[in-house]
């Protein structure tokens, strides 16, 4: 750092253990508190949905390591599908799953994902498996390229709003537009607190609540966010 006052950083989601350790060491101290709760589906419906895709050749869309995680949990074999998801986390766990042949194509939106499976000409029936609180970018963009889509909805996000205690804090990390929306129902940010997020949808929701600085990662996921986090203060004076 280029001083020796720690960064006070608060994550509106868990980071793990090796992640927050490391950033200490660079003097980035975080405080993970949720503000929103994921949970993976239980519904018999959509289970029974994921279940009979599994000996079909489909194209699989992924937006979430969530749904990933979810709709692995009720595979019992590896099926023969054409999987596109983001990179970052989401794309080593495709290929744990599925294998490194079946990963089709990635993104770091979802738009880009779209583009990629409609520039791949997606083969049999396209799923996307979602959360409910899905974006319109990934379904607009493949119906303006004709591509009808098949959504299963295979874990479900709760905003969890409450007052943040601490509010003597450098920056805060956001990892989607419902923790964005769930945080500002009872907080606000002191205007030298400095937002980072990883992508441009939650850095326009963002900013519908405030003026703040506003940092995007250049690649998705935690320890990326965090990283930036520790780049970003590295060459400033707090």
């Amino acid at each position: 750092m280029s001083d020796t006052k720690n960064i006070s950083l608060i994550s509106t989601s868990v980071i793990p253990e090796e992640v927050i350790r490391n950033a200490a060491d660079n003097g980035v101290m975080i405080t993970d508190t949720p503000f929103i709760n994921v949970t993976l589906t239980r519904d018999e419906k959509a289970i029974e949905q994921i279940k009979a895709l599994e000996d079909k050749h489909i194209t699989a869309i992924f937006t979430s390591l969530n749904a990933i995680t979810s709709v692995t949990n009720h595979l019992a074999t590896k099926p023969n599908w054409q999987v596109y998801c983001m990179s970052g986390v989401s794309k080593p766990a495709v290929i744990n799953f599925f294998g490194e042949t079946a990963l089709a194509g990635t993104g770091s939106n979802a738009k880009q994902l779209a583009e990629a499976a409609i520039a791949n000409k997606p083969a049999g029936e396209v799923v996307f498996f979602c959360g409910n609180k899905r974006l319109p970018d990934l379904p607009e963009t493949l119906a303006s390229a004709g591509i009808p889509l098949t959504e299963v909805e295979v874990y479900h996000t709760v905003k969890t709003p409450h007052l943040l205690e601490n509010k003597n804090y450098n920056a805060i990390a956001f990892f989607s537009p419902s923790s964005v929306e769930s945080f500002f129902e009872n907080n606000t940010l002191q205007p030298d607190v400095v937002a980072f997020t990883v992508g441009q949808t939650t850095a326009n929701k963002i900013k519908q609540y405030c003026d703040n600085t506003v940092i995007i990662s250049n690649k998705p996921g935690k320890e990326n966010l965090v990283q930036t986090v520790i780049e970003y203060f590295n060459t400033r004076t707090i």
